[in-house]
């Protein structure tokens, strides 16, 4: 009998350890799925937060069209100040600067090509170029890394 008794307690100490052991592996689980789904929120907030930002872009030119004359500049979106933007001459785009902490607005202006195309503007072009003169945009917000963009074509049929 005394045999019987240390064989019952040894399966006891067996079976909780399987026990804990399920426990441990179901809660690691838990944390990974947790983990996971918080990567894929951060991940659409920064795309949402991208997109609201190229939108801002898109607004902000509306904005400067409609209350434009035909000398304003391109480069005045952004207030008037000389110091609101940057040209990148390599790849003919305007990044606007202090308008928001965390991103940034990249656009990109078209002109027509007096065929019913566009043709971009060249960044030697821009910073004295007439918003009256733009037909279409491109907006990029740029945000945490994840980049998405609008277009606009400004042309009545």
């Amino acid at each position: 009998m005394r045999c019987d008794k240390k064989n019952k307690k040894g399966s006891i100490l067996i079976f909780s350890l399987i026990i804990m052991s399920i426990m441990l592996i179901s809660a690691l689980g838990i944390t990974l799925a947790t983990v996971s789904e918080q990567k894929g929120a951060s991940a659409t907030e920064k795309s949402v937060q991208a997109f609201q930002i190229a939108d801002t872009g898109v607004e902000m030119f509306f904005w400067k069209k409609k209350n434009a004359t035909p000398t304003t500049k391109i480069k005045h979106i952004n207030g008037n100040a000389e110091t609101n933007y940057e040209i990148d001459p390599n790849n003919d785009y305007i990044v606007f600067k202090d308008i928001l902490s965390d991103g940034k607005i990249k656009m990109i202006f078209y002109k027509s090509d007096g065929a019913g195309g566009f043709d971009i503007m060249q960044a030697s072009e821009l910073p004295n170029a007439n918003i009256v003169d733009v037909t279409k945009i491109k907006s990029v917000g740029i945000f945490g890394g994840v980049s998405r963009a609008i277009e606009v074509d400004f042309t009545t049929p």
